[in-house]
């Protein structure tokens, strides 16, 4: 299926991974990704980050340990790094947790990337929960500790369901390789095998364009 973590690049919002990053691997075609230090540390730190959560927000948070789907839509898949459990009759909620350095904090801005900000709509499109908030670690020279909530977003919901149906069931169920969004999209599609020069065909000049 397509996980809340796919759902940014399959939308075009995740410059470090292209939806065809995301096709090859949902068709068994991709190279595996590397374990890194980053990825390590962002998972060992989840339990401090989900802690500290709860002291900054006076809410309770729990383990999910398990894969979510949608109830209409079984492709669509989540997990959660914790559920935050109901206060002042406000139901239960998503609790996504990142650590980012102090360099791509700057991307952030004054709201959420759009790459994450796809990732927790998917995650409450899932869940069916109404709110989510995101703790941030921000690791530098000044370190910093974010909360920021997010409301469910039914116009950007409806609008990546449709992306995400054409791309599951158009794409990667047929094998049909879908539209270049990035530059680097493009040269996937199109490998230079023997660096010999050859003229480019049309197809080739529209996906480049």
């Amino acid at each position: 299926g397509v996980g809340s973590s796919d759902v940014g690049s399959v939308l075009g919002h995740n410059k470090f991974r292209s939806r065809l990053d995301v096709y090859f691997d949902k068709i068994g075609e991709a190279e595996p990704f590397p374990d890194n230090i980053n990825m390590k540390f962002g998972r060992d730190f989840e339990p401090i980050a989900a802690d500290w959560f709860m002291e900054e927000s006076g809410r309770k948070v729990v383990n999910d340990y398990k894969i979510r789907s949608h109830p209409k839509h079984p492709f669509m898949m989540a997990n959660l790094d914790r559920v935050i459990l109901d206060y002042d009759n406000e139901g239960p909620g998503v609790l996504e947790i990142k650590t980012v350095s102090e360099m791509a904090h700057r991307y952030w801005g004054d709201s959420v990337p759009l790459n994450y900000y796809a990732q927790i709509q998917h995650q409450l499109n899932v869940t069916g929960y109404t709110y989510g908030y995101f703790a941030v670690f921000v690791v530098g020279y000044v370190k910093q500790f974010l909360v920021l909530r997010v409301e469910r977003d039914k116009e950007f919901i409806d609008n990546m369901e449709n992306e995400l149906k054409v791309f599951w069931y158009d794409n990667v169920q047929k094998r049909i390789i879908p539209d270049a969004v990035t530059a680097s999209d493009t040269e996937k599609m199109f490998p230079i095998d023997n660096g010999n020069t050859v003229e480019a065909t049309g197809e080739m000049v529209n996906a480049y364009d």
